[in-house]
């Protein structure tokens, strides 16, 4: 019997709940060796509950993006799909929304992202991002960041 391979899904995109933040945390360990606490998660939420953004396939958490505003500038302060998705516009689709979502609030978004995540670097130069600046050693592991900005 052969194995038949999914390529369709079901994808919605939805304002995260203090439900969520398990399925959340799962996606966070697969994605990232320097993972956001539940802590954290909780504080983002709590925070700013509009700007936490989950895709779910079929009811699954498969990614999520959360974002901020402090006066005219949004931040990206994280997005992550579940390795499996990857490759499938998840990830552009999540960072569109922000983005959509941010157009009349702001003027400049910005982002940091490890040197070594090329993956995430392609997907925010694509997006209209440009590289502003490499701050040194920005994570706990000493691996340096770059500052991403792209005028809205």
């Amino acid at each position: 019997m052969e194995a038949v391979c999914r390529l369709m899904f079901d994808l919605r995109l939805r304002r995260c709940d203090l439900e969520d933040l398990a399925h959340v945390e799962r996606v966070e360990k697969a994605s990232f060796s320097r993972p956001f606490t539940r802590t954290t998660f909780e504080a983002l939420l709590h925070s700013n509950p509009e700007g936490f953004i989950l895709a779910e396939d079929e009811g699954n958490v498969i990614g999520y993006i959360v974002y901020s505003v402090s006066g005219n500038i949004g931040s990206i302060v994280s997005l992550a799909v579940l390795p499996e998705y990857r490759g499938r516009g998840i990830g552009q689709m999540l960072l569109d929304n922000a983005l959509d979502t941010l157009g009349g609030k702001v003027d400049l978004v910005e982002l940091q992202v490890g040197v070594s995540n090329f993956a995430a670097i392609s997907l925010y130069l694509k997006s209209g991002f440009a590289v502003s600046c490499r701050i040194p050693r920005y994570y706990p592991d000493g691996e340096d960041a770059y500052l991403m900005k792209r005028i809205l």
